[in-house]
């Protein structure tokens, strides 16, 4: 294994944080070429491992009342649909129709959810923007991306938060500033397009990273691939942080080795969620869920798919939530 450390070391770029992105398919990479099929196919093994603790079954997380309007959502679109074709006005109004809120007792942490569905309307626009080449980055985050992966955790905010826009990262501002002369600090770190944050102990710490490449329909594999790195090394250094946390509270590392960071990539229309775990000083990372947004009328009932998804990583955010301030909160009360 220190062989291994030394090799990847020797490497640079993500390796030289450990990090192993185990989606490589490139026979030729630096680091994909100092491990043998075998070994390669033992640290995905490594990983699966992990994964298995942490994995939910599609729909986890998602109360009677999201069951509720996914099943009319469905069972509207089949109404509006003929043949190929769907009636858009009749969609438009599914909503209106769907009102399952108590009016009389409302509750936003029960209720807000039932109108998360309605904001992939965007077929209705004489200009879709999931096939407009000239749409910014920018408009195609606002439209689109946030409203997907941000409002799911509006009712956590207290304590989980999906922040988006140009968000900085201070973990990294510290790990490059701890390098630097005294006066050559920056004044900012690296800046991503979303991050998830979680409160343990009324300290935030940063589990997930979002980039966006470009919009639905430009192809830049380099911007991808550059994303992607920036993307790892932030989990590295969120992971390395909680690691830090438990070793200064004395929590044995077995009761907390499903803790995890996540990545987010948004490339044109497809959805890719990562996991990082750390196994024997390494990072593995690898896909765990994912969905592609759909881009015409005939595929709308592939929201209800894309929602069971939203919610089941909304669940393990929570878990992951949970694990860490439990396995602190007896650490502390033992003490």
């Amino acid at each position: 294994m220190e062989f291994i450390v030394q090799g990847l070391t020797n490497i640079g770029g993500i390796a030289r944080y450990n990090i192993i992105f185990l989606l490589e398919e490139n026979e030729c990479s630096p680091i994909k070429s100092i491990f043998t099929k075998e070994k390669w196919i033992k640290l995905q093994a490594d990983w699966q491992k992990v994964e298995k603790k942490t994995m939910l079954p599609a729909g986890s997380g998602m109360n009677a009342n999201v069951n509720k309007l996914l099943k009319k959502y469905n069972d509207g679109i089949t109404k509006a649909t003929y043949g190929y074709n769907v009636n858009l006005n009749k969609v438009a109004v599914l909503f209106d129709e769907m009102s399952i809120v108590n009016r009389n007792a409302y509750s936003f942490t029960e209720e807000w959810s039932t109108n998360g569905l309605n904001c992939l309307l965007y077929f209705q626009l004489s200009i879709n923007p999931l096939h407009d080449g000239e749409l910014s980055e920018y408009a195609y985050r606002d439209r689109i991306v946030n409203r997907i992966i941000k409002d799911v955790f509006l009712d956590l905010n207290n304590i989980i938060r999906m922040k988006t826009g140009e968000v900085e990262n201070r973990d990294s501002k510290v790990q490059k500033d701890s390098a630097r002369p005294l006066g050559q600090q920056r004044s900012v770190g690296w800046e991503h397009d979303a991050m998830l944050i979680i409160k343990l102990n009324s300290v935030d710490f940063q589990v997930g990273f979002g980039e966006v490449v470009c919009n639905a329909c430009i192809r830049d594999d380099k911007k991808m691939i550059e994303d992607r790195e920036k993307i790892l090394k932030s989990m590295q250094l969120g992971l390395s942080r909680l690691y830090k946390l438990f070793r200064q509270q004395g929590v044995d590392e077995n009761d907390i080795s499903n803790t995890e960071t996540f990545g987010i990539l948004v490339y044109k229309r497809i959805f890719h969620f990562y996991s990082m775990h750390y196994v024997n000083n390494l990072y593995l990372v690898d896909q765990f869920d994912g969905f592609t947004i759909p881009d015409n009328s005939g595929q709308l009932e592939q929201l209800s798919d894309i929602t069971e998804v939203m919610f089941s990583f909304k669940q393990r955010v929570m878990n992951l939530h949970r694990s860490i301030q439990n396995s602190s909160n007896n650490k502390r009360r033992f003490q």
